[in-house]
């Protein structure tokens, strides 16, 4: 290569280092701007990198390199009046979780007139199969504008899904509370932990499962929140995650796990309550397919075989209802539009409740 040559590829160089030098500015002045923005309005600084120790491997030297381009606020979603409105009217398609509700709306009342914010005490949801845990828990994620996360309790056999695994395992990576702190929008997100009586107890490497809730479900434990993964060099702020568990029977979750929850036994549905909710659907399910013929209320005939049904198949049978009605030019459901699934049901009689 001759000293031109040699030259023209040093100032290519040089123009693509600085090209590279404003990128890395320019990405430091927007998260900058990210973080002031955060603080003016309701945020929580999600996590805390303390600058002074240094990755030990290369799994925590990726991780960090991964905080640095990641703003550590995240804006909390605010609380407001139209959200203890439309609790209220969960009621009429949930109306056995009334008492979870009326929990609900004097948690948001006192968020409301003091942080701001959505959020509530840890709340333990204990009921059959069916009564609607996680049914309610996706509606009330939509009507409080937060994200709803799920996670099976009962398929963590160690403490690694929660609290991460420490970088000097084979395939080490952070927890789930760790990783929906990093990637949700906000952070005071719903995480539903499912199945709490079902939690596998180990004394193994991997410890107890349950281990990280302890100091999950206690404010002030939270907001310093270790994921192994990280080790002592990060903290998270978990305090403002909204904790849901649901659970069959209460009497196989340790009770130190139990004391921490507001505890809700939630009852099947009576007869009259699936009436109640067999119409809730009728009407919600009009406003979702935004349909422009208005259907008049359900007879009792129609409610006589809606009562053997749970709402997930009250749905099923309403859209094929809808469709027979509108093609026959009628705007009222009748018996015979649900001839298929009254047929199905004296075939196999199902238990009332949620599906």
């Amino acid at each position: 290569m001759d000293d031109e040559s040699q030259q023209r590829a040093k100032q290519r160089m040089k123009a693509f280092k600085a090209e590279k030098a404003q990128e890395k500015e320019k990405e430091a002045v927007a998260k900058e701007e990210s973080r002031v923005l955060a603080r003016k309005k309701n945020a929580l600084q999600v996590f805390i990198k303390k600058e002074h120790i240094e990755s030990v491997n290369k799994v925590q030297r990726d991780l960090f390199s991964g905080l640095e381009s990641m703003c550590d606020w995240k804006l909390l979603q605010p609380v407001n009046k139209t959200i203890l409105k439309n609790l209220e009217g969960m009621k009429k398609s949930f109306p056995n979780f009334s008492e979870v509700i009326d929990f609900l709306e004097s948690q948001m009342t006192l968020m409301l007139a003091g942080k701001k914010i959505v959020h509530f005490k840890p709340l333990l949801l204990v009921g059959e199969p069916g009564v609607g845990k996680t049914a309610f828990l996706n509606k009330l994620s939509g009507i409080l504008n937060v994200p709803f996360v799920q996670e099976n309790a009962g398929a963590l056999s160690s403490n690694f899904g929660l609290a991460g695994m420490d970088s000097s395992w084979n395939g080490a990576k952070p927890g789930s509370i760790a990783s929906q702190l990093l990637t949700q929008e906000v952070g005071n997100f719903i995480y539903f932990l499912d199945e709490l009586d079902k939690v596998i107890q180990s004394n193994g490497n991997g410890g107890d499962p349950m281990i990280a809730m302890y100091d999950l479900l206690e404010p002030n434990a939270a907001s310093k929140f270790i994921d192994q993964c990280y080790g002592q060099a990060v903290a998270f702020n978990a305090s403002c995650i909204n904790f849901v568990a649901a659970a069959n029977d209460v009497n196989k979750i340790h009770p130190a796990i139990v004391s921490r929850f507001r505890v809700f036994k939630i009852p099947n549905l009576t007869t009259d309550q699936v009436r109640m909710v067999a119409k809730s659907v009728h009407h919600n399910l009009q406003e979702e397919y935004a349909l422009s013929i208005q259907f008049d209320e359900l007879s009792a005939e129609v409610l006589n075989i809606l009562e053997s049904m749970s709402p997930r198949q009250m749905i099923q049978v309403f859209e094929s209802a809808y469709a027979k009605a509108i093609q026959a030019n009628r705007n009222n459901l009748m018996p015979d539009d649900l001839q298929w699934q009254q047929r199905y049901q004296e075939d196999e009689p199902r238990r009332i409740g949620f599906y």
